[in-house]
């Protein structure tokens, strides 16, 4: 079974890491710079809204510890869950393997883990307001990168039969994940569903002419994938 994320707003992970003045908070991004969400992100969000159906009667708490675990506890609950990767992600990290292993004794690729995570990204400027006076504060500016809305996840998960109600009615009461998720980012829609036939578009136009679309003229690799 899969998870299915649609991102109805920005995203931002918050990996940890930032790059010096360009970017104060980072999102989690791969080797080759396509962001994912892992999977603790969602999990704990997903208890949060287990806890909430409990707390309303419509389950009882044993089953959802049993999905998800109690802290403390030695060892974790029942459900398994992989990070969440983005549509058509293997045929994207397929690409980018034979454009890498074929562009070796290049100096400068089109394709670089920058760009790759420009591509599915933003950068948004956030500051604090003092609320005498209604300006921004003093050195509060601060940058977060951030996975733009109308991407699609998917987490692969393995559940026992017997909870897969009570886990698809917290996904179905899940609405923010990530960083900022009360203040307009990390808006989604989640959908469990038994398998996931994702579509992938076969690459009819030439090698040249993908990588010439790429140094900005419109559309780009990604859209042929």
């Amino acid at each position: 079974m899969k998870i299915k994320m649609e991102l109805l707003s920005d995203l931002c992970t918050s990996s940890g890491d930032s790059l010096s003045s360009i970017v104060d908070i980072e999102t989690a991004v791969d080797e080759y710079g396509i962001p994912y969400i892992p999977s603790k992100r969602i999990k704990g969000v997903l208890r949060e809204a287990g806890e909430t159906l409990c707390k309303l009667g419509h389950y009882n708490l044993q089953d959802l510890d049993n999905i998800f675990g109690k802290p403390g506890q030695m060892h974790g609950g029942l459900l398994r869950i992989d990070n969440g990767r983005i549509e058509n992600y293997e045929s994207i990290k397929s690409y980018l393997e034979s454009y890498y292993s074929q562009h070796l004794n290049l100096t400068t690729k089109f394709f670089t883990k920058d760009y790759i995570t420009d591509y599915f990204t933003t950068i948004r400027e956030q500051t604090s307001i003092d609320k005498k006076t209604y300006t921004a504060k003093d050195n509060s500016l601060r940058k977060l990168r951030a996975i733009k809305k109308g991407n699609i996840f998917y987490f692969p998960i393995e559940i026992p039969g017997e909870f897969i109600k009570l886990f698809e009615d917290c996904c179905r009461l899940t609405r923010n994940i990530g960083l900022n998720r009360t203040r307009g980012f990390g808006e989604v829609k989640l959908t469990l569903i038994a398998d996931t036939p994702v579509k992938t578009k076969i690459l009819k136009e030439s090698k040249r002419y993908i990588e010439t679309r790429a140094l900005g003229l419109p559309g780009g690799l990604l859209d042929y994938l």
